[in-house]
């Protein structure tokens, strides 16, 4: 199974629609758990972690720009992700397609955060901010 991309094409496209109406609905921008729920509280950026927001070294890969950037982040990460979690399940989860599952999640947000994080050191390192 796939279990584990299909769950994260359905948190991308879930947060992706939960933003978007946050963004358009008065009542929306009033709830309390969607408050958090715009730009500076989700996507990465050198300012979201000096603020003491660290959370998006995770979210910022779950959110996308547009409509497109999601679409096309979603059919470009189907195909290997059917393959990782079938390999995953297979060579390290014990043929147990849950756990294969939670395998990919976890390789989804780790490589995530990895990248991001290697890309807030490049541009601090690069502008002389760093060391």
């Amino acid at each position: 199974g796939t279990r584990g991309g299909w769950a994260l094409v359905g948190v991308n496209a879930a947060l992706h629609l939960l933003v978007l109406w946050r963004k358009s609905s008065e009542a929306a921008k009033q709830m309390p758990v969607l408050k958090r729920l715009n730009s500076e509280e989700l996507h990465f950026s050198g300012n979201a972690v000096e603020a003491n927001k660290p959370w998006v070294f995770i979210t910022a890969s779950l959110v996308h720009a547009s409509h497109s950037h999601i679409v096309n982040n979603m059919l470009m990460m189907i195909p290997p992700m059917i393959v990782a979690e079938k390999d995953l399940t297979s060579r390290l989860a014990g043929g147990s397609s849950v756990l294969g599952a939670a395998l990919l999640i976890a390789v989804y947000v780790i490589t995530g955060a990895i990248g991001w994080l290697a890309s807030y050191v490049h541009t601090k390192a690069k502008s002389g901010e760093m060391w």
